[in-house]
């Protein structure tokens, strides 16, 4: 094994580009972090069309094998510096001016081994700290990531170690694609239980209870909580994966909402993402963002409530409603006023075991999908922790 700082294993590295609107015709696929996971997938969906010089789209355009790195952005529990491995070769593609595009020089490394070893930096929290902060945005201080020690091993190991976690990935992906079926039918369900106008419609506030308590009635500065902002939430899964430990007086300013099992959460930040999820967590302790209508389910079941905020027709209502091009969003009362069906409490109560059978089955195939991921990390921690 050999050690390169990582800008000796490029064969180049440049930034995005982002543009102008596009006036008239198609303009050039432009990635952005907005299409980052944590996986280190790219997410294909509203990508946006710019009008760039095509002397730059020539000069800029992603190769299969590139790695996108996050260098402006991050929050304070998502921190910039996330990477993605791009593999699409359909048609032409850039990424935006908060990004870098890494090019791995292949006769020192392949480009899936690379993504995987910065990756696992990432992490295992090995970038943290290397970023300066201006107007509330992370910038990476590239001189310190492009001196990152690389651990290079033979080709054909490189690719057997990225065939492991290939395998790896694939297999946590179909589990989680099996979890999707499982709430495509309880949505499916619900339609033909409660669709097509059969019950009368009412708006959401006739079904839950006024705002929630507020974090500072409930806790003094020293208190701990547990708190939960959008990246503690899943929008593939429509769950939540966790929270962040703090004392109030060291909490985020928008650490407002007490929340308690069962609570929705629904975010009023950019809802075409469908940041929702319901409060699983049996913790007197827990507080939500203000970033999120929190909906506390009195007069409905609250898996149904849940699942008719889930559907397509909400998402497509409340982007509707949006407002603000920088920061796109929705007020709570947008989300109050929305109308869904108020079918009879026993009709309710059927869906709602229909949906706890659901549960049952998805809590078994959790169980797998938690062992290989467990995998996956002590491997990534193996080669390259």
């Amino acid at each position: 094994m050999r050690v390169y700082a990582l800008k000796d294993t490029l064969q180049a590295s440049f930034g995005g580009e982002w543009g102008n609107d596009c006036i008239l015709g198609e303009g050039v696929a432009v990635l952005r972090t907005t299409n980052f996971t944590n996986t280190g997938n790219i997410s294909y969906c509203n990508v946006v069309e710019r009008d760039i010089a095509d002397g730059k789209v020539q000069k800029k355009k992603l190769r299969v094998g590139d790695i996108i790195l996050e260098k402006s952005g991050g929050t304070k529990n998502t921190p910039v510096g996330r990477v993605v491995y791009f593999d699409r070769s359909d048609k032409i593609y850039l990424c935006n001016n908060f990004t870098q595009v890494l090019r791995p020089n292949l006769q020192i490394v392949d480009g899936k081994y690379l993504f995987y070893c910065l990756y696992a930096k990432y992490q295992f929290h090995v970038t943290d700290g290397l970023y300066n902060k201006t107007t509330g945005i992370q910038n990476l201080q590239m001189d310190r990531y492009f001196n990152l020690q690389i651990p290079v091993v033979d080709k054909e190991q490189q690719y057997k170690i990225c065939k492991q976690l290939d395998a790896l990935r694939a297999a946590i992906e179909k589990k989680k694609q099996v979890l999707r079926k499982f709430e495509d039918l309880v949505k499916s369900q619900f339609i033909e239980m409660f669709g097509g106008g059969q019950y009368p419609e009412c708006p959401v506030k006739e079904f839950v209870a006024g705002k929630v308590e507020s974090v500072r009635r409930r806790y003094k500065p020293k208190d701990q909580i547990r708190y939960v902002d959008i990246s503690s939430i899943d929008n593939k899964l429509n769950q939540m994966t966790g929270f962040t430990e703090y004392t109030l007086k060291d909490a985020p300013s928008r650490a407002q909402q007490c929340i308690e099992r069962g609570d929705i959460l629904v975010s009023t930040v950019r809802p075409n993402l469908r940041n929702i999820a319901m409060n699983t967590f049996d913790d007197d302790r827990m507080v939500a963002s203000s970033g999120f209508c929190v909906l506390r389910a009195t007069s409905c079941e609250r898996n149904y409530l849940f699942v008719a905020l889930l559907l397509d027709n909400f998402s497509r209502k409340m982007s509707e409603l949006t407002t603000g091009a920088n920061y796109p969003a929705i007020k709570d009362s947008d989300i109050l006023e929305y109308r869904i069906p108020k079918p009879p409490i026993d009709r309710q109560i059927a869906f709602a075991r229909f949906v706890e059978q659901s549960d049952k089955s998805k809590f078994r195939i959790k169980q797998s999908l938690e062992k290989l991921e467990k995998c996956y990390k002590a491997l990534l921690q193996k080669y390259f922790g």
